[in-house]
């Protein structure tokens, strides 16, 4: 995993990065497991990768925390075009996530469901043009997401939820 970079059990602060053109099965961009204090990730472009799950970003059992970034143009062929959360809660703020693509779940952003889930919080969040071909174009979130100051526009989806599809 960890196309771009890839964080195990650290809490590193990464900032002023241009992150671009990677792939991996998991974490095209950036992957970041079993870090449950808060990794940081500021003020970064991440930009064209690819991944199975996670194009951009896949959180496994972490709590990263991103703000002033760029997601765009990310790519997976399963869940989580942009970012894709297991497991994990992301404070996401100041962030925009736009023209990714996930082949089933959550274009822009997917938080998995399930008790162990908290989610993810959202605040001053644009997610504008993302695609998935199931669910979530924008974002597919579970209940325990939190969302403040988030414009959800042009997201497309194959069936339900093209801009936000929220699941418990």
């Amino acid at each position: 995993g960890g196309g771009g970079v890839y964080i195990s059990e650290s809490n590193p602060v990464l900032s002023f990065l241009d992150i671009h053109n990677n792939s991996s099965n998991k974490g095209g961009g950036i992957y970041i497991t079993d870090t449950y204090d808060e990794p940081h990730i500021l003020s970064t472009q991440i930009t064209s990768n690819s991944a199975s799950y996670g194009g951009g970003i896949y959180s496994l059992n972490s709590n990263p925390f991103i703000k002033n970034c760029l997601l765009k143009e990310n790519n997976s062929s399963q869940n989580g075009g942009g970012l894709a959360n297991y497991n994990s809660t992301s404070l996401i703020e100041n962030v925009t996530i736009s023209n990714n693509n996930a082949g089933q779940f959550g274009g822009g952003l997917f938080t998995s469901e399930g008790s162990n889930n908290l989610g993810a919080t959202l605040n001053e969040v644009l997610i504008k043009g993302n695609t998935s071909g199931i669910f979530g174009g924008g974002i597919l979130l579970n209940d325990r997401s939190n969302l403040q100051n988030v414009t959800v526009i042009e997201n497309h989806t194959g069936e339900l939820g093209g801009g936000i599809c929220i699941r418990n």
